[in-house]
């Protein structure tokens, strides 16, 4: 997988070519930030005040794990997010 923060795309290698991943403004700042930190825990109201701001509203316990699961099908197993229970994730 590459992201492209210049561009700001996601792209996966599929033997010689690249398909790029089209993912939503905070799909794309999820990842992000999970990759920025890679190997490290981020818990989860850590990660719902980076991602998502006052101006959002009340954001649902479960709103980040919706995020997450349509993260990882789009990933298509490039890049594994690990759910930490009770804790938060981790990208390794």
């Amino acid at each position: 997988m590459r992201i492209d923060t210049a561009s700001a795309k996601v792209f996966l290698k599929k033997g010689s070519a690249k398909e790029r991943i089209t993912l939503t403004a905070l799909e794309y700042r999820l990842l992000l930030l999970l990759a920025i930190n890679r190997g490290r825990l981020l818990t989860r109201r850590n990660i719902i005040d980076k991602i998502w701001n006052e101006h959002d509203g009340f954001i649902e316990d479960n709103t980040l794990s919706t995020y997450i699961k349509t993260l990882r099908k789009k990933l298509k197993g490039a890049m594994h997010i690990e759910t930490v229970r009770g804790m938060g994730y981790r990208l390794s």
